[in-house]
């Protein structure tokens, strides 16, 4: 009672992993159906394997609209307290842009302005920690 574990669960087809504490003791029913047999109905004590603070991480990055013709949103959402880099890249690898924010936690939500840029492809990248999440983003002109 009171440990903090972690579960995971599958939310629209992504799975989903988030630390709780237990309330009580741990017990999980497991009933197997669409079997030929009688169903078999498990009840035993749960035991949860322990995460690492990288196996917690859970974020999500949007850019849109994607191809776009100047202006892109950015949304990037995490459930972790390290600072966020935001930057931007070229297809060759130039960095055109970069924005840092410290102890992050929640959405950062922004805007891009392909101003003074030429048409092609260019990637979005959020680091934080030791995690990246990027995106392609096709700029068409104007």
């Amino acid at each position: 009672v009171g440990e903090v574990v972690t579960i995971e669960y599958n939310k629209n087809g992504r799975i989903v992993t988030e630390p709780v504490t237990i309330a009580g003791r741990p017990y999980v029913t497991v009933t197997f159906g669409n079997c030929e047999e009688e169903p078999i109905v498990l009840d035993e004590p749960v035991f949860v394997q322990e995460k690492t603070k990288e196996d917690l991480f859970d974020a999500e990055l949007t850019i849109y609209p994607n191809p776009t013709k100047g202006l892109s949103f950015l949304k990037y959402e995490s459930n972790s307290e390290e600072p966020v880099t935001f930057y931007v890249m070229d297809n060759n690898g130039k960095l055109v842009y970069t924005e840092n924010q410290d102890n992050f936690y929640g959405s950062l939500r922004t805007s891009f302005t392909f101003e003074n840029l030429s048409a092609g492809t260019y990637y979005f990248v959020v680091d934080q920690g030791t995690n990246s999440s990027k995106s392609k983003v096709l700029y068409v002109g104007q």
